[in-house]
């Protein structure tokens, strides 16, 4: 089912939305621009924020970026962050790539600021036109839900033989709009999906993006620097919540998580050596084990084996297998 959109900034002035609201399904709203600089907040942002939510008016947002470099980009997102903390989005937040000048980073500009902002536990978007779409995008966003726009003679209705058809989800059809509420032109916009059902749906989930996998929970929040057990797994995340694979020393001990992340126990085979992980994923070293024969597990984890070995002030002898040679009760060479 479509449904009607406008985006608004400051440049729209005051909005009277009590009666917008009966005309509208939703709204894009502008919280800024650039860089997370104070005075780049959209004068309007508060007062309209407050007003869809009290309201009942669905709502996400979107920041023009002019960044031309990487840290531009990560700011702009924490800009974002730092405005919509404490509100609930129906829509996603979108990145406004348009400032001439920038077609050159824009693309991975977008990407810096999706990995930020869906790390945070947002959906994200990019916004453009169809043009800019087709000469710098180029499909390289795919990720990312698509907000075009293309206005055809820009008469402030929709003209369906001007539809993009790029596989976005949400057309911005004219800048010309008129509406009651509002004194000034205003961007109308069609949307084609559901996204407050699906936003507000949103499950606990794993997530790629290009620094790793990491595990979404439902209120957007996510597992750093500790243990997490899923779907009767456990699994390590760093300090910036991405999962850990390979060696982990946590506290005093070692534990191994294969290439899914998942925390391994008993017997592993790593790097050409045996290593023994207990039951909590703890490796042994320095100490015996008995799994009907016994096995040494040296310093390091290293299971003992074609060796002879001094232990204490005893020798032993172990075989290929890993198993202790046993010569007296002890098992020590004689």
């Amino acid at each position: 089912m479509e449904k009607l959109l406008i985006d608004v900034s400051e440049h729209n002035g005051k909005i009277d939305w009590e009666t917008v609201k009966n005309y509208i399904d939703g709204a894009i709203i502008r919280c800024g621009y650039g860089m997370d600089e104070t005075n780049q907040d959209d004068k309007q942002w508060k007062r309209n924020v407050a007003e869809c939510e009290r309201l009942g008016i669905p709502f996400g947002v979107y920041l023009y970026s002019y960044a031309t470099s990487k840290e531009k980009a990560k700011s702009e997102a924490q800009h974002v962050l730092r405005l919509i903390n404490g509100h609930t989005l129906s829509y996603p937040v979108y990145f406004d790539m348009e400032e001439p000048g920038t077609e050159n980073v824009s693309v991975e500009n977008a990407k810096i600021f999706g990995d930020i902002i869906e790390k945070a536990g947002y959906w994200c978007g990019i916004y453009c036109s169809k043009d800019w779409y087709k000469t710098v995008v180029k499909g390289q966003l795919k990720r990312f839900t698509l907000w075009i726009a293309e206005y055809g003679s820009n008469n402030g209705q929709m003209q369906d033989n001007y539809k993009p058809n790029l596989g976005e989800n949400i057309w911005q059809y004219s800048s010309v709009g008129k509406m009651q509420g509002i004194s000034e032109t205003v961007d109308l916009n069609v949307c084609y999906r559901n996204f407050p059902l699906e936003i507000n749906r949103m499950k606990e989930q794993w997530i790629k993006d290009e620094k790793g996998w990491w595990y979404r929970h439902g209120d957007g929040t996510y597992t750093k620097n500790n243990w997490e057990y899923i779907n009767k797994k456990w699994y390590y995340f760093d300090k910036n919540g991405y999962m850990v694979t390979g060696w982990k020393k946590v506290e005093e001990y070692w534990y191994y998580m294969d290439i899914s992340g998942a925390m391994q126990t008993g017997w592993i085979y790593v790097g050409e050596n045996w290593f023994y992980l207990n039951g909590s994923g703890q490796m042994y070293e320095n100490t015996w084990y008995k799994e009907e024969q016994w096995y040494y597990l040296k310093a390091g984890g290293y299971m003992a084996r074609n060796e002879l070995l001094k232990i204490g002030n005893e020798k032993f002898a172990f075989l290929d297998s890993g198993r202790m040679v046993r010569t007296n009760a002890r098992g020590a060479l004689v």
